[in-house]
């Protein structure tokens, strides 16, 4: 009696897959699924060891990756030889070999970081949007080396100035995040060196430079972001920005305005007045007057108009629903829908600022 055993291509090909047949499977086809395995064993080990060890000198202690501080490092092309020397390196501006970022999430892929933020207008029921990115304002430790320049700090004020004297409803920030993988990290330096006191981040420069992935949305504040597609892009800010200004200074009037909302003005630098009978409407933006308190503590301050509008009750309340309270206790009574509200927005000034104004 003989017996035969026929197998097709499809059932040699599973054999040959087998771990006990991996030899077979090198020695005619050049394929070994053991060093694909440690291989991938090799990959996986990287990764982990890179995210713990970023995670211990980034973090502050503890495992809540929600609650992780944000951290500053130097991002350095692992191939670059010329640091820390900007004059040798060609093109240095446009794309930079190191630079100091800030480290802000852990993600499950990688390490998310702040690239840059910068004065913005956003406009969320027309849908439209503008920045200006003349100023970087990411707080940067090595800033005040030289490493920016001279001129930015002056630069800042006019920008800021600009910035701060448009609704209020329209201010915003544009931030741009990025992303490094943790299988991308060559090396880690949790040391950094006497130019840099912050860990040093070693990472392959890609033709866009060290970041695998990028984020950009629009904040007007902290519990909002939009995203600029979808959004028309206008011009608002200016190429070139003038110097700040200052208007009339009223000293031989006042606005008297609750305790909270002078406390606010002093902490925040900023609050706003309901001007119920127009009262004021000899102010314009950047003119200059006394504030002090209703109450029976008698605090004064001065204050810049910086922007005013008026809308219905309704529009207000769409707009700024948290001042709903505030408008109720001005007016000792609850206000119609309709109603017209004159909104003043004011800005601490302080006796300092004002010996160059004019009265």
């Amino acid at each position: 009696m003989q017996e035969f055993h026929l197998s097709g291509r499809a059932e040699l090909e599973d054999m040959l897959y087998m771990p006990k047949n991996d030899r077979i499977l090198f020695a005619f086809f050049g394929v070994s699924l053991a060093s694909k395995k440690r291989t991938r064993v090799t990959e996986i080990r990287t990764v982990v060891n890179n995210k713990n060890k970023l995670w211990s000198i980034l973090s502050t202690g503890g495992d809540d990756f929600e609650s992780f501080a944000e951290a500053h490092v130097l991002i350095r092309d692992v191939n670059d030889t010329r640091y820390p020397n900007k004059e040798d390196c060609p093109g240095f501006d446009n794309l930079p070999r190191w630079k100091e970022y800030i480290a802000c999430e852990f993600r499950a892929e990688g390490v998310r970081f702040h690239i840059r933020e910068h004065f913005a207008y956003l406009n969320l029921e027309k849908k439209e949007w503008d920045c200006t990115p003349v100023i970087d304002l990411l707080y940067r430790e090595s800033e005040g080396r030289g490493d920016d320049g001279d001129g930015l700090l002056e630069l800042r004020r006019r920008v800021s100035d600009f910035w701060e004297h448009l609704p209020r409803a329209n201010q915003a920030r544009f931030i741009i995040d990025g992303i490094v993988l943790y299988e991308r990290f060559a090396f880690i330096d949790k040391i950094g060196d006497p130019r840099y006191k912050f860990p040093h981040l070693y990472v392959e420069y890609g033709s866009h430079g060290p970041f695998d992935g990028h984020w950009k949305f629009i904040t007007p504040n902290p519990t909002t972001f939009v995203s600029p597609e979808g959004y028309s892009r206008i011009e608002i800010f200016p190429k070139e920005f003038p110097n700040p200004t200052r208007g009339a200074v009223y000293r031989n009037k006042t606005i008297r305005m609750g305790q909270q909302n002078l406390a606010r003005l002093q902490y925040n630098s900023r609050s706003v007045f309901f001007d119920i009978d127009n009262e004021y409407a000899f102010l314009e933006p950047r003119d200059v007057i006394q504030v002090a308190s209703s109450g029976t503590k008698q605090e004064t301050a001065f204050a810049a108009l910086t922007h005013r509008f008026k809308c219905p009750v309704s529009k207000l309340y769409e707009r700024h629903p948290h001042l709903q309270w505030e408008l109720q206790e001005r007016l000792g009574r609850v206000p119609d829908l309709a109603e017209i509200v004159h909104v003043l927005e004011l800005k601490l000034v302080y006796e300092a600022e004002l010996d160059q104004a004019r009265t």
